[in-house]
């Protein structure tokens, strides 16, 4: 991995929120693990950065992306792989060996009340995590930690050599070269190792050793597989594999109770019945399951969890799936079809910067680089979040300057210029912006016994055309 695909690839997940520097006589690293659901939040290290803790009670200090935890000593709970004696101790031979230092079972996890966090850090982005039987195949990685008691943040990346079951390791090659290799690693332990896998951020393991005999920039990185079924035998909550995401069945099906979530954005008022029935007939006729077949799951950071069994994301569908209905589009027509003849209408999921806001999300579309290389050279985007953002739309001639200005700032001209050109023609890329709610409000004012197909097809013509700017 080089430099600029870190940089691209941190750009996507935002990793430095998962980062976590830990003080307890020695210094270290370790991941923030925030579910979205209970009051509790999570942070996996090693055990050896923590062992002052572990023989004497010395509570270490835990300071995150969003700020230092603040927490009573009675409140904070641990759970360790290393095993406990007949006195219901952890062995202290064990932890003073420093040959121990670095095995598999050198791994552990805090459980802290979230209340103990600034209020901000539940915008933390929830993880998933890959089994590191799975990783069959050299894969790019990256993460940040506090090597050598740095104040902020320090990258690091590379790629994932192999997994040694008789050790139940990974090696790792660390690509970002450093003159003195092996000091400089000291403080990474505990960093999580994070990968990309069909789209989606997983954490591999956490550092946990760096020796001088290991050659070429090489460390090796504990997986989670072992960790995670301590923390399930004592019913802690654990991050999702990645094999656990699946896209639901229906529309109305457990956990994706799609009406209800547009009722809710309903201005407080019930669904008008007509509309109601078109829904039903809708998710009569398709399924999450079918139109995932064509369905382009744009990674669009940030999103806090899979659009692919996000709730919200196939509820922004469903009511959008109200005018390919009043055309009478067939399903497998649905993902090519074009809005006055040339212009694609997209659909994307994303929360922008955390809050829905939509500025950020334009930023993150620009660096994901979703509009250069997969969206048409004209598009109108129809744009879904889980919060409800301020401003809803933003029309052709302001996205042409936002998405200028972001390349002026992050970019240069050379680079805008080669944007602009679409497969060598001059020409340039047309595209607008509009959130969901905007198509919900048209409807929620609309009277029921003046709802038809033809009065449904212009109400969402309307926001399109004032998104796009065509008169008429």
């Amino acid at each position: 991995m080089e430099k600029r695909d870190f940089d691209a690839f941190n750009e996507r997940n935002k990793l430095s929120q998962y980062a976590v520097k830990i003080s307890n006589v020695r210094t270290g690293s370790g991941v923030l693990f925030m579910p979205q659901e209970g009051e509790y939040a999570y942070i996996f290290t090693v055990a050896h950065v923590v062992r002052d803790f572990i023989k004497n009670r010395n509570f270490p200090v835990f300071e995150t992306y969003f700020g230092k935890s603040e927490y009573k000593e009675d409140e904070l709970d641990s759970c360790l792989l290393y095993k406990k004696n007949e006195q219901g101790k952890y062995d202290e031979d064990v932890l003073d060996d420093k040959e121990s230092y670095g095995n598999s079972e050198d791994v552990g996890v805090f459980r802290i009340l979230k209340a103990s966090f600034p209020s901000i850090a539940s915008h933390c982005i929830g993880i998933e995590y890959i089994n590191e039987k799975k990783i069959n195949e050299e894969f790019d990685f990256g993460g940040f930690g506090f090597p050598n008691n740095s104040e902020s943040v320090v990258q690091i990346f590379g790629k994932i050599r192999k997994w040694k079951e008789e050790e139940k390791l990974f090696t790792c090659e660390n690509e970002y070269i450093t003159n003195d290799f092996i000091s400089s690693m000291s403080g990474y332990s505990g960093t999580g190792i994070f990968i990309e896998k069909d789209n989606h951020l997983a954490l591999a393991g956490l550092i946990v050793s760096c020796k001088s005999n290991e050659l070429h920039n090489r460390f090796k990185v504990v997986g989670m597989t072992d960790i995670l079924k301590k923390m399930s035998e004592v019913n802690w909550k654990i991050p999702k594999s990645e094999e656990e995401y699946s896209i639901p069945q229906t529309f109305i099906s457990e956990g994706c109770n799609c009406i209800e979530i547009i009722e809710k954005r309903y201005a407080g008022d019930t669904i008008q019945k007509k509309i109601k029935d078109i829904f039903f007939n809708i998710i009569n006729n398709f399924t999450p399951k079918e139109l995932a077949e064509n369905e382009n799951f744009h990674n669009i950071p940030v999103c806090l969890k899979h659009r692919e069994d996000c709730s919200y994301y196939w509820a922004g569908k469903l009511l959008l799936l109200i005018y390919f209905h009043c055309l009478n589009i067939n399903k497998g027509d649905i993902h090519n079809y074009l809005w006055k003849e040339d212009i694609k209408v997209e659909y994307i999921c994303s929360e922008g910067s955390g809050m829905a806001d939509i500025g950020t999300v334009v930023s993150s579309i620009v660096r994901s680089k979703v509009l250069k290389n997969i969206f048409s050279s004209k598009s109108i985007i129809i744009w879904q979040s889980s919060k409800t953002p301020e401003r809803r739309i933003l029309a052709k001639r302001k996205m042409s300057e936002r998405i200028d200005s972001i390349f002026e700032e992050n970019f240069g001209e050379a680079c805008k210029e080669g944007y602009y050109l679409m497969d060598g023609e001059n020409k340039k890329r047309e595209y607008g912006i509009v959130h969901i709610n905007e198509f919900i409000d048209r409807l929620a004012n609309m009277h029921n016994d003046e709802i038809n197909m033809c009065k449904l097809i212009e109400v969402f013509e309307e926001v399109m055309k004032r998104c796009m700017e065509i008169d008429g």
